[in-house]
């Protein structure tokens, strides 16, 4: 009898360990899908606060377009100037333009009509025309300018939408100046 007691004990034993252990395995399986659920519903979350702050920001306004027949006024950028700087100042004027920086692909400054900005528009924004990256902020156009093989990025910074059809007179204007000046 005493032999059927202890065997009974061990069996009970070798049944509480079982137990302990498929409680630690559901324990784990049941941590593992928390987790799973965990990082979808942060994933939701994060979606559905992204489209609410798009749909509360306010729409971005758009530049307001020049009249189809109003044209560049009628300066000769090169007229009386002794410097860079103040042709690329004649062009701004030419355009209706806020202000314009030349800038090496690598972001130095090598002309400007002036402006506190030059120097970090040309370092931020020849580094995203050189990654093909349209610029977020508004106002600013960039463009290429290709001046004796050397590769440059122009950055205009203007408060009114640029025509299409002034890009092509504001590149030659850039590219007689830089043949006046240097």
């Amino acid at each position: 009898m005493r032999k059927t007691a202890l065997l009974s004990q061990t069996d009970t034993l070798e049944l509480l360990l079982v137990l302990i252990f498929v409680v630690i395995a559901l324990g784990i399986v049941q941590i593992y899908f928390l987790m799973r659920i965990s990082w979808q519903v942060t994933s939701l979350y994060s979606r559905l606060r992204e489209r609410a702050i798009k749909e509360k920001a306010p729409a971005a306004a758009r530049p307001t377009p020049l009249p189809a027949e109003e044209g560049p006024a009628d300066i000769d950028v090169l007229a009386g100037s002794g410097d860079m700087g103040m042709a690329l100042q004649a062009l701004v004027r030419k355009y209706s333009l806020g202000s314009l920086t030349l800038a090496t692909t690598d972001g130095l400054v090598v002309a400007t009509s002036g402006g506190s900005d030059a120097e970090s528009d040309a370092a931020h924004y020849s580094s995203a025309f050189v990654r093909g990256v349209n610029p977020s902020e508004k106002g600013i156009t960039l463009f290429p300018v290709n001046y004796r093989g050397s590769p440059l990025v122009g950055i205009i910074r203007s408060p009114k939408s640029i025509p299409r059809s002034w890009m092509e007179g504001i590149e030659k204007d850039v590219i007689r100046i830089l043949e006046a000046e240097l």
